[in-house]
Parts: structure tokens; sequence; C-alpha cells
């Protein structure tokens, strides 16, 4: 049953929700994560890079990760405007840059399911099927959601330390930007969901 009131609540179960829930767990918050869809779910996003290693050390999903098959991605072309051939960048010849000089090419399904249910292993409160419907301020302070369940019941949960959000994470709401610290609702992209409140 959704609590009243966590330290943090999260929008979007996607990679940035998840990662961001599980730091936060990993340090003593008690989270709740958000996703409006159900895990598996086809997603776009495909090709990784390998200054990802420190991050899947620190959220502890190395071993997880090397253990699923995904084919091996050493490297990555860029192709320019007004440039008529592309760049390659191997990032297997330059190996003291990274932990390791190669990433994955992932199936975002299974990828975002990894992630999301490491998160519950360390301790977060994943709520698939619950789309956030409002996000609520204290002044300029994002401090809570309103949330539907998949049954159609709403339920408003409030977050002492802040909230976070996906992009795209809460339903009719479009991206904002905002100049403010991570507890006001900012996302890994430094955008928000707009509020539906009054005078907003």
């Amino acid at each position: 049953m959704v609590a009243e009131r966590y330290d943090v609540v999260v929008a979007g179960g996607g990679p940035a929700g998840s990662a961001a829930s599980t730091t936060l767990a990993q340090r003593g918050y008690r989270v709740a994560l958000f996703e409006r869809e159900r895990f598996p779910r086809f997603h776009i996003g495909e090709s990784l890079l390998p200054g990802l290693w420190e991050l899947w050390a620190s959220l502890g999903v190395t071993q997880r990760l090397d253990d699923m098959g995904f084919p091996l991605k050493q490297g990555v072309n860029f192709s320019l405007p007004k440039v008529d051939h592309d760049i390659a960048f191997r990032t297997d010849e330059f190996p003291e840059y990274f932990p390791r000089p190669y990433a994955f090419h992932v199936d975002r399904a299974r990828f975002d399911q990894t992630l999301l249910n490491h998160a519950r292993h360390v301790g977060v409160e994943v709520y698939e099927g619950w789309s956030v419907e409002e996000v609520h301020f204290d002044g300029s302070r994002a401090s809570g959601f309103t949330v539907k369940a998949d049954d159609g019941t709403t339920h408003r949960v409030a977050a002492s330390a802040g909230t976070a959000s996906s992009p795209g994470a809460c339903r009719g709401a479009n991206p904002i930007r905002r100049s403010t610290s991570w507890h006001t609702s900012r996302t890994s992209a430094g955008r928000t969901c707009r509020s539906r409140r009054k005078g907003m």
C-alpha cells in the first residue's frame, strides 16, 4: 500500500528514474517510484557508451549487466552536417580513459527492467501502472505528487526531501526548465513536470 509520505518520490522508472532511486535508497532515504507502464516494455535508445561503467559500479549492477549477454560496443560513429564522411571514435583505442573500453548495445526492455528490479532490491518502493497526475509545490519547491493507480484510484504522496522526474514521466505535462537544485523536481536533463496548480 502506498504511503502518504516518503523522503523522495520519483516519477518514471526508466534508467534515469531507477538510477536516481537506487542511489538515494543506498544513502538511506525512503524512496517511492511511480511508473505508468508495466515492465518489460519496448523503448528506443539501445546504444550505450563506456562512460557509464562508473555509474553502473556505484549502483551495483555491473555483474548483472555482464551476465545478460548484450553485444559489445567498442566505438561510435558521428555524422556531422556539411561533412561527407562519418567520424569514427573507437573507445577500444583509448583504454586509459575508461574502466572498460567498451559498452553494450542493449535490449532496452531487458536493460530497463534489470535497473528497475535492482532499485526494488535495494529498498525502493516501486509502483508500476501508476501515473503521476499532478506535481504539488510548496512555494517554489516541489513537495509531492498526486498519483493514479491502475484501478483508477488517486492518492496524494508527499516528499520531505524532494521529488525527481524523468523526462515525459508526468501525464499531460510538458517539461519545463528550472534553474533550481535537484530537490525542486529537476530531472537529470534539467527539466521538470509542469504543475497544474492554480496560478501556474
